[in-house]
């Protein structure tokens, strides 16, 4: 299905899937302290 695979038409289209998957990254991870400290019911 290559739903892993963007397929940009432009290269602003691929600097703003880039840009957008590092913040997404960062944003994972200076929350990991944050879901640690909430136990599953």
């Amino acid at each position: 299905m290559h739903w892993t695979l963007p397929n940009f038409r432009t290269p602003i289209q691929c600097q703003r899937w880039s840009d957008l998957i590092v913040n997404i990254t960062w944003q994972l991870w200076l929350s990991k302290d944050l879901v640690q400290e909430h136990h599953l019911p």
